[in-house]
């Protein structure tokens, strides 16, 4: 009887909740949406947890209004684990806003998706708390980051000598842990959702140059940022690639923890595999402040590095034409 309930309200409710659009694709093949979860979502996904174990609740801040920060937590749980009906929790994650205060919603942990569902229809059916829904698998992984990353940062004010409650710092955390997954935003995209499609037929030969785009990354080395500009050119045969792809490819690679040199491998190798075109060519004019602000201290110099592949490799001419492009100051608008 029970699992006949469970099926009916997995019908009922499971197909409204908010899931990937990946999860959507699935539900037309006889795989189950987690076999194809761990099929199409990137490299790392495997070890996530299928998203219907976990809910998003909403509506509680009332609950902690006389509440110290540091007891958020436990009050919380205890909360959560009383609207469960008596399923057990695994965990429960609170996502904060900048004013170190729980925002509208938390993310709640259950064994598995039965479970997570008994816990869900009985919250349906009482209506505490407002707002009740599953999860996405993306939007909870963020905010499992998101969270860890915070209390890296009070452990290192605090290792600093600093109170990470005093009034300057208090949306320190928040704001630190925001920026860092923004700068290394890159490891969450694909070549593939970069170029999207825009790739075309075309019969054009001569090289094509997209000059002095700007990037900004972090050296690995110490996490401080390099920042410059990108050349980046192309010998078509047969295709040609969306001018503002060649901007996204930088982007996506910039985006990352790096070592210059490695960067500029990497967007080579990507236009490459993308177009296979009859040769690439990659330079990139970068300062780092790993050199400025600290070590040897030298804040006016620069770092060049270059890749050529193909035709900017063998042909000493069209290597040379690429070069003076780059540095033709007619060329610039």
């Amino acid at each position: 009887i029970f699992s006949i309930f469970c099926q009916f309200w997995a019908r009922e409710f499971v197909s409204t909740m908010e899931a990937p659009s990946c999860v959507e694709e699935a539900r037309s093949s006889s795989a189950s949406p987690a076999e194809k979860l761990l099929v199409s979502l990137r490299p790392g996904a495997e070890e996530m947890e299928d998203p219907q174990n976990v809910l998003k609740l909403g509506g509680y801040q009332s609950l902690l209004g006389n509440v110290r920060v540091e007891d958020y937590p436990s009050v919380l749980r205890r909360e959560v684990q009383s609207w469960s009906n008596g399923v057990a929790v695994e965990s429960v994650s609170m996502h904060q806003s900048e004013e170190y205060v729980p925002r509208s919603f938390c993310y709640v942990v259950y064994k598995d998706s039965a479970s997570a569902l008994q816990a869900y229809t009985h919250m349906r059916s009482t209506g505490v708390p407002p707002s009740v829904r599953f999860a996405k698998l993306r939007e909870y992984k963020q905010s499992v980051v998101m969270s860890h990353l915070r209390q890296l940062c009070e452990q290192t004010l605090r290792g600093l000598g600093e109170d990470p409650m005093r009034e300057g710092l208090l949306k320190t955390p928040g704001r630190w842990a925001a920026a860092l997954l923004y700068l290394t935003k890159g490891y969450s995209e694909t070549l593939e959702d970069v170029v999207n499609g825009a790739i075309f037929n075309e019969d054009h030969d001569e090289m094509v140059l997209v000059k002095d785009i700007e990037i900004f990354s972090l050296c690995e080395h110490h996490l401080l940022p390099f920042w410059g500009k990108a050349h980046i050119a192309y010998v078509p045969k047969g295709k040609v690639l969306g001018l503002s792809k060649l901007s996204r490819i930088a982007e996506m690679f910039a985006r990352r923890l790096q070592v210059q040199e490695r960067l500029t491998r990497q967007i080579a190798m990507a236009v490459q595999d993308a177009l296979h075109p009859a040769g690439v060519a990659v330079v990139l004019v970068c300062r780092h402040m790993c050199m400025a602000m600290r070590g040897v201290q030298k804040a006016g110099a620069s770092t060049v590095t270059s890749n050529v592949l193909g035709e900017f490799r063998r042909n000493p001419r069209t290597r040379a034409e690429l070069f003076s492009l780059i540095n033709d100051r007619h060329a610039k608008l």
